[in-house]
């Protein structure tokens, strides 16, 4: 009985490990041929974009917009996706 408990321990630790990547791929959409949203066809490894979902209040989204600007971003522009 005793010789079952590391075979049982390794098989859980196994399904276990399938089932948090699996429920990843799940969760995220993703799968093999997707195809991705680009945001910005700029978009590269030395650029890269930040996305909001900006609220419909003007003041607020102004507040981020500034905050982005004041910390040196690049470029700070609304597009609707």
């Amino acid at each position: 009985l005793a010789s079952y408990i590391p075979i049982t321990f390794e098989l859980t630790v196994l399904f276990s490990g399938v089932g948090m990547v699996t429920a990843f791929y799940y969760l995220c959409n993703l799968f093999p041929g997707k195809q991705p949203k680009i945001i910005d066809p700029r978009t590269s490894d030395c650029l890269f974009a930040l996305t909001f979902d900006l609220p419909e209040d003007e003041a607020q989204a102004t507040q981020v917009k500034d905050f982005l600007k004041n910390e040196g971003a690049l470029e700070v522009f609304e597009k609707e996706i």
